[in-house]
């Protein structure tokens, strides 16, 4: 198994979905099989059995709180660093609550907003916007509305698509944008981490469910 795999195995089991199994489809909002934290313990008592150095070596990039297939590949192309192929933005933490404000609970109904991606630091939010959310004017409405209030709590808000995903010149514009808001200074890139960001993806993004 190829090592962005393997995290995307570990993501899985501390997120909140489920590959497909033989007939069965892709399943969303089920409870985590696990945490980061209980695996990184399992792996710490296994240390000198076959695989556990590979294992400690994934548990790097494993966190909690997934919520789709697409939501973890993503996270592993924006926060792996260069070298193995992402584009080493600080490490994001996933779904993230917001308390609201007594307006944007009038407005919304809402007491909190969770970000599929957010740096708390630098009230910087990813929204994915999957295939499925957008099937009619209500959920368009929807997203609009949840998006002004997040940027009425001062929290600078990033759309991120799946063709934007999928196609790596888009993807370069998001990435850009994210690393003007975080404050990082773009770093030169390389010949050879081109190589290994088209090996990442060749890796991670063919035949994926695509939530």
């Amino acid at each position: 198994m190829h090592f962005a795999q393997a995290v995307l195995v570990g993501l899985e089991l501390c997120g909140t979905y489920r590959l497909p199994v033989g007939n069965r489809p892709t399943t969303y909002q089920v409870p985590p099989l696990t945490s980061s934290t209980a695996l990184n313990s399992f792996v710490g008592k296994a240390s000198g059995v076959h695989g556990s150095a590979d294992a400690t070596r994934a548990l790097r990039y494993i966190v909690d709180g997934s919520e789709s297939p697409m939501e973890s590949i993503l996270f592993e192309l924006i926060s792996f660093p260069l070298r193995i192929g992402g584009r080493g933005l600080r490490r994001p933490e996933l779904n993230y609550r917001l308390k609201t404000t007594s307006a944007i609970r009038k407005a919304t109904g809402k007491s909190s907003f969770r970000c599929d991606m957010f740096w708390p630091e630098a009230g910087v939010a990813v929204e994915y916007d999957s295939n499925e959310r957008h099937t009619g004017p209500e959920n368009i409405s929807d997203d609009a509305t949840r998006r002004a209030a997040l940027m009425s709590l001062g929290i600078e808000v990033v759309t991120v698509t799946h063709r934007q995903i999928q196609n790596i010149n888009e993807f370069n514009i998001v990435v850009h944008t994210l690393e003007k808001l975080l404050g990082m200074r773009r770093q030169p890139t390389k010949k050879q981490w081109y190589e290994k960001e088209l090996e990442l993806r060749a890796a991670i993004l063919s035949n994926k469910p695509h939530r």
